[in-house]
């Protein structure tokens, strides 16, 4: 379904995970998408991601960039990690 302007909140969160099933120690990409159409009080840092039972890795710097949605544009906050469950 097509998301129009008014449905979409100022701040959202979009996230993916490279494979549908994760096995034990093997690794899984996820990559973390926050998006924010009016300004966050500090887009510099975002809380470290933790997962009960999982080790996590950020892989590099988060990346930030513009995108725009619906006409609207957003700043975009994007973070990959490896998940080693």
């Amino acid at each position: 379904s097509q998301n129009t302007a008014a449905e979409l909140a100022p701040v959202f969160i979009e996230a993916n995970l490279d494979q549908t099933s994760v096995y034990v120690q093997a690794q899984a990409l996820l990559t973390v998408r926050v998006y924010h159409s009016v300004s966050l009080y500090d887009d510099s840092s975002l809380t470290p991601l933790q997962i009960a039972d999982a080790r996590v890795e950020q892989l590099g710097e988060s990346r930030t960039y513009e995108k725009v949605i619906n006409s609207i544009r957003h700043g975009v906050i994007e973070t990959r990690y490896a998940i080693y469950p």
